[in-house]
């Protein structure tokens, strides 16, 4: 299902949802009349307030929503080149302590004949393997 500026319900709800954070924002520090200028300082304010109480990626969201209603009003991508905000959100992820990737190795037929004395072809389960 796609919405009115061609994105899907659930993305455009999620922008609106960034925006309306990002103008609420405004409004309880007394910024609100910059929401239409904002620069990358603004935005880094932003997202630093946003992460004691939300994950990197809901932020990388929410700045996303800001973006394209900013796309939308004909001002332009407001995060294209902003190198200080890009360091800041890779920090803030870094900081969350993202869990490491484990690393997975593939199943052999080495290790599926060592593995055959444990398996009872008689059940289903087992034969399946």
């Amino acid at each position: 299902m796609i919405a009115a500026g061609g994105l899907a319900k659930g993305t455009a709800s999620g922008y609106k949802t960034g925006w309306n954070k990002f103008c609420g924002w405004l409004a309880a520090y007394g910024l609100y009349g910059r929401r239409y200028d904002a620069d990358e300082g603004l935005l880094c304010l932003f997202a630093t307030y946003l992460s004691y109480s939300i994950r990197s990626g809901t932020i990388h969201n929410y700045l996303y929503g800001v973006r394209s209603k900013y796309i939308e009003l004909g001002l332009g991508n407001l995060l294209y080149n902003k190198l200080t905000l890009q360091r800041l959100l890779k920090q803030l992820a870094r900081s969350e302590g993202t869990s490491v990737r484990k690393l997975r190795r593939p199943l052999t037929t080495i290790m599926l004949k060592l593995f055959r004395p444990f398996f009872d072809f008689s059940l289903h389960d087992d034969r399946c393997i």
